[in-house]
């Protein structure tokens, strides 16, 4: 018996280094390995399928696509899905774990959206959110405990409004406030349409318009700025 498997070029990590080690990564380049990322995982959220430890390295690049590997710890949900399933041990890389699979609580498809925001996170900044924490422990607290809010720096003004709705979308704390990576995409696909509005700011007719379209964000306030 012999099993054929296709051969990726590189592990997402590894470009991600050898890219910001000579320059930046550019934003249209970040846009298309976001969109990329999202569609994996859709695919496998459609399937029923938790990957449970989505980092970098566990996208490889093939020919110019990412594709999803290491299903090592993924959980398999039955049905429809609204079931979590729990985990017995926390297990993936501390920096892009949610904080219910550190915690120890249940996990559901929510949860691989957060480590995405991570890497998402990693992309734009050149590091994941709590990646300035050197002890292990106060990095494991301050992801678990929810009153211990991400800060987001101010990002580069040519960042598109789209990215920056969905790094803050992503990584909210509060599981049932988190987006489906369906909603993601969605957002992804009406991205054209936000990101050539108004160019460098949402105003609030637009951040209307996209609660109407996407009920669940509870994101943006009418005074919140994207530049």
């Amino acid at each position: 018996l012999y099993v054929v498997l296709e051969k990726g070029d590189i592990d997402f990590s590894k470009l991600i280094k050898n890219i910001s080690e000579t320059k930046q990564i550019s934003m249209p380049m970040i846009t298309y390995y976001w969109t990329e990322m999202l569609n994996a995982v859709h695919e496998i959220h459609k399937r029923g399928i938790i990957h449970s430890d989505l980092k970098p390295a566990n996208f490889l690049l093939v020919e110019g696509r990412l594709k999803l590997i290491d299903f090592g710890i993924a959980s398999s949900l039955q049905g429809d899905d609204t079931t979590s399933v729990l985990k017995d041990v926390p297990a993936g890389t501390y920096n892009y774990m949610s904080p219910e699979a550190i915690s120890g609580r249940k996990i559901n498809r929510k949860s691989d959206v957060w480590s995405m925001g991570c890497i998402l996170f990693n992309l734009l900044y050149g590091r994941t959110p709590f990646s300035h924490l050197n002890n292990r422990w106060q990095k494991l607290h301050a992801i678990a405990d929810l009153n211990h809010k991400v800060t987001f720096p101010k990002l580069q003004q040519h960042t598109p409004p789209s990215l920056r709705l969905a790094l803050r979308w992503c990584l909210i704390k509060e599981v049932a406030s988190r987006p489906t990576v369906e909603e993601l995409v969605q957002l992804s696909e009406l991205a054209p349409r936000l990101d050539s509005s108004l160019g460098k700011e949402i105003d609030g007719m637009m951040c209307k318009y996209f609660r109407k379209v996407l009920p669940n964000l509870k994101v943006l306030s009418e005074e919140e700025e994207f530049v």
